[in-house]
């Protein structure tokens, strides 16, 4: 379940974000471990009739195909997220590209600089890069996270496809039984 939690962050701001947990105290703790001093915090029901969480615009998956380009090219992490900041359409994509710029430059490593944005990025991606941290190998441990998004993307579609005709003959019986 989401949670939307509102905190105070060390820079005495109030900031809302939403958290994805099992339990309330967890998802407390799980903000409290991000620095965050929780003001309150209430149950969000995104994502419960649909197949994407509906948590967020910014798309980790366009995201590392995008640093695995950049990198393949020669820019180390920094100056790839920093390119990619510079050139985001969207304002929740550079906004959230700045903040992970921002804990770099606090000398957090990548993997901690994502586990801040828990809203952007799933725990499974943070494990991917974390992992690669400890192998120094970030083009694979991307490579390997975009070909497993793609296959969930594909199956994603294919559930989709198949539930859309018996959710067409229910709705259609259901409406000729009220006749």
């Amino acid at each position: 379940m989401n949670y939307l939690v509102k905190a105070v962050n060390n820079r005495s701001e109030i900031v809302t974000l939403e958290v994805r947990s099992s339990n309330p105290s967890l998802a407390k703790e799980q903000a409290g471990r991000q620095g965050l001093k929780v003001l309150s915090l209430r149950p969000t029901f995104s994502g419960l009739l649909s197949f994407t969480s509906g948590r967020s615009r910014f798309s980790s998956t366009l995201f590392s195909v995008e640093m695995l380009s950049l990198i393949d090219a020669g820019l180390n992490l920094v100056e790839a997220i920093q390119a990619l900041s510079e050139r985001a359409s969207q304002p929740e994509a550079r906004r959230v590209l700045e903040q992970v710029l921002g804990s770099l430059r606090e000398g957090l490593s990548f993997s901690r600089s994502l586990s801040r944005l828990p809203q952007h990025f799933s725990p499974l991606y943070i494990a991917t890069v974390k992992s690669s941290e400890q192998t120094g190998n970030l083009k694979e441990a991307l490579s390997r996270y975009i070909a497993y998004q793609e296959e969930i993307d594909r199956v994603r579609k294919k559930v989709v496809s198949a539930l859309i005709y018996p959710a067409i003959l229910t709705g259609w019986a259901a409406w000729c039984s009220r006749s």
